[in-house]
């Protein structure tokens, strides 16, 4: 587990952070109220800290001496004090630490407690910095190494267009304006022509900025601007912004597309992935099964056990398909206890087979409902033959699901037509 150092004499600060910061991440806060702890602490071992907030004004190290021990172990440190000047200020900064805020008002803590969430979640994030200039580069990519991003280079355009083909995880550009082969203004145009903003974050630089260079940028699609030199608070709230702005659109979309309980995709989401595999199925004369799970007698589970016990079984079954299912299905939640299975290119010889293989594999399963071990069955329906269109094969899929029932449940049925 990440840990998070706080040094800081007042406890009362130290719990409110710590209280903050445990609601909402994974990671063990370590409190020192004197630079004596803090010494004692990081001697026996520093290695997991990912981040270290520091106050400047200790009871036994009243100079700010902690940042100079911290920074020592190569430990990313913000500082977090009452006292400000613009000589400390710029003295702190030089020192390399993330940032200086200033103690002011509750909105500062605010502001302290989303910057360590920012700062945990950034080592998930990859970006990719592109300047033909040396030294340029280097300076923004150890800029954005020091704020946990995971960090790729290219010196011009269309290298930069090679690494985002090569990798595809890339959220955030941020490049040049002039630079040979291709500048950032085509860059820009090029990037938009394959990823939306919703995808990637295009932000531009330029030492030649104007009013009307970065309106051009804007123009050709970068979601921002900044001229060069920059200050490093300016620029480290711009690309968390930008960074936040694409992960709050990413939620959006997989709200509108996921079923809250179970993560799995919902409704709506499957009438139109389930429109696009007919249709490219009927295309290229490929095989496509369309298949309704239904848990049998889900209401005694919830009547005995609680609506909760029921959710956890729905979770759970949710989470084993998805370890069974192959990469080209779509597995979706269509409603209560029914889910649905798109199975693309399956041969029709091995449809029921593996549909069964489904079915017997959740009947030995144990669930867990609190301390309670449940088993459970399912009917599965399945549609094997391609229809003019999705709502056919799910009307095909129910009519079999209904027979399976029939039959007395906890078995597969087959349509064929």
């Amino acid at each position: 587990m990440k840990k998070l150092l706080l040094v800081e004499d007042m406890k009362f600060f130290n719990s409110l952070v710590e209280k903050h910061v445990r609601r909402n991440l994974d990671i063990d806060v370590v409190s020192c109220t004197n630079y004596a702890e803090a010494v004692s602490v990081l001697k026996n071992g520093f290695d997991d800290y990912f981040l270290a907030i520091l106050d400047l004004n200790l009871p036994d190290a009243p100079d700010g001496q902690i940042v100079d021990l911290v920074i020592g172990y190569g430990i990313p440190s913000v500082v977090f004090s009452a006292q400000f000047s613009e000589d400390t200020r710029d003295q702190i900064l030089s020192k390399n630490v993330i940032d200086y805020v200033v103690k002011q008002n509750p909105s500062s803590l605010d502001y302290l407690v989303s910057l360590i969430s920012r700062l945990y979640f950034n080592a998930n994030v990859k970006v990719l910095v592109v300047d033909d200039s040396t030294t340029a580069r280097k300076y923004v990519m150890d800029l954005m190494k020091r704020y946990q991003f995971k960090v790729e280079e290219a010196e011009n355009g269309i290298d930069a267009l090679e690494m985002l083909e090569k990798h595809p995880d890339i959220r955030l550009v941020i490049t040049d304006y002039n630079m040979p082969k291709m500048d950032g203004f085509e860059l820009t145009r090029e990037i938009r022509r394959k990823y939306p903003k919703h995808k990637i974050g295009i932000i531009g630089l330029s030492t030649a900025g104007s009013n009307i260079l970065s309106a051009q940028f804007i123009k050709n699609g970068a979601n921002d601007f900044l001229n060069k030199p920059f200050l490093r608070e300016e620029f480290f709230c711009r690309v968390c912004q930008n960074v936040e702005l694409i992960e709050y659109m990413d939620d959006l979309k997989s709200a509108a597309t996921h079923d809250f309980l179970t993560g799995l995709h919902n409704r709506r989401f499957l009438n139109d992935i389930g429109s696009n595999s007919v249709a490219r199925a009927l295309r290229d004369d490929m095989p496509l099964s369309v298949a309704l799970l239904d848990i049998d007698h889900f209401s005694k589970i919830n009547n005995e056990y609680g609506h909760s016990a029921g959710d956890e079984i729905l979770i759970q079954l949710g989470e084993l398909l998805n370890e069974r299912c192959r990469r080209s299905d779509v597995l979706a939640r269509t409603g209560g206890e029914e889910l649905c299975v798109i199975a693309n290119n399956l041969p029709a010889h091995q449809c029921h087979a593996f549909f069964d293989g489904l079915r017997h594999m959740i009947e030995k399963h144990d669930f867990k409902a609190g301390q309670q071990t449940l088993k459970l069955t399912v009917s599965i329906g399945v549609c094997n033959h391609v229809h003019e269109n999705f709502d056919a094969m799910i009307a095909s899929a129910e009519e079999a699901l209904l027979h399976a029932k029939k039959e007395g449940r906890n078995r597969t049925s087959i349509q064929t037509n």
